[in-house]
This record gives C-alpha cells, sequence and structure tokens, in this order.
C-alpha cells in the first residue's frame, strides 16, 4: 500500500486537494486497520483510493472501506474508489447489488 499527495492546490488555502491511496496485493482482516488509518490521514478534501493492483479484499477489507469513507464523511472530506477489477470488483458489485435489493 502506498499513498501520493498530488500538487493539486487551493489558493485560498494552500493545503493539497487530493490525494491518492493505491491499494496492492490482499484487503482483509491482517491489514483493515492500517488501511483505514491510511485513508483518513491528512488533510486533503478528496481522497482517492485506487483498487487496480488489489488482487483480493474480503468483507473485512470493505469494512476498512466503510470505516474509512465514515470517519471522512464526519470530517467533511470525500473518498473515491477506482480501478476495481477482479474479484475486488466482483465483491463491490455484489454488495451494491444487495443494498439496491
Amino acid at each position: 500500500m502506498w499513498d501520493r499527495s498530488r500538487s493539486t492546490q487551493s489558493v485560498k488555502d494552500r493545503k493539497p486537494a487530493t490525494r491518492e491511496v493505491h491499494l496492492i496485493g490482499d484487503l482483509d482482516l491482517s491489514n483493515r486497520a492500517s488501511v483505514t488509518r491510511t485513508c483518513v490521514a491528512g488533510i486533503e478534501r478528496t481522497v482517492i483510493v485506487n483498487l487496480s493492483r488489489l488482487v483480493f479484499m474480503d468483507c473485512a477489507g470493505f469494512g476498512a472501506l466503510v470505516a474509512a469513507r465514515a470517519e471522512l464523511d464526519q470530517q467533511g472530506r470525500t473518498m473515491t474508489l477506482v480501478g476495481a477489477s477482479g474479484e475486488p470488483a466482483r465483491l463491490l458489485k455484489l454488495i451494491a447489488e444487495n443494498l439496491d435489493a
């Protein structure tokens, strides 16, 4: 897992507007706490979580993303998931379909 702050800045507040968090490998019970912490760290208004190199995610991993999103929402910040494919994409799709039911 690694994250990168973009240099996009607002002239008004001089804070980076966006940070990317790239998840690599597995997201599961063993690393969910560190993923949540990484997603909410920083001061950027927008956090983009890139899942393109994520191979596996279970329900505990999904819970980490939900926890991060909830904390960011409370701070008036946003989180966007991008690049999901394979197993993680299937899990996200399955959850979304069941939320609509």
